[in-house]
């Protein structure tokens, strides 16, 4: 179990991931951690491996919190949508890297955040 640690600003933004092979999105990203949305309950305490975005590179990390938030429709499809929170273990190899690549390609412009794609 990793240790708590101090509340890091968070940056909204909305990418894609995959929590185990679960589609999700971030909804903010910090040096410490995720909030996301998915479609699976996660139980809290329970490791996980985050990918974020398009690159291969996963980032491990443990889930802190999980609720149910609503239930969507889709056509005759109905599922549960939950909001959890993951911290990563930095201390696993290349992870404190990845999550500074991650956030680097993330701009914090007044009034807007965007994702910045690489040519």
């Amino acid at each position: 179990m990793l240790e708590p640690i101090a509340r890091a600003s968070r940056i909204p933004t909305d990418m894609l991931a995959r929590i185990g092979f679960a589609p999700s999105r971030v909804l903010n990203l910090s040096t410490t951690g995720a909030r996301l949305e998915t479609q699976l309950w996660l139980a809290p305490g329970r490791t996980c491996s985050l990918q974020i975005g398009d690159a291969g590179a996963r980032v491990p990390g443990v889930v802190v919190r999980c609720r149910l938030v609503r239930v969507a429709t889709v056509g005759d499809d109905r599922h549960s949508v939950y909001d959890a929170g993951i911290q990563f273990d930095l201390s696993a190899p290349g992870a404190r890297e990845h999550v500074a690549r991650l956030l680097a390609g993330i701009a914090d412009e007044p009034g807007e955040v965007r994702l910045l794609h690489a040519g």
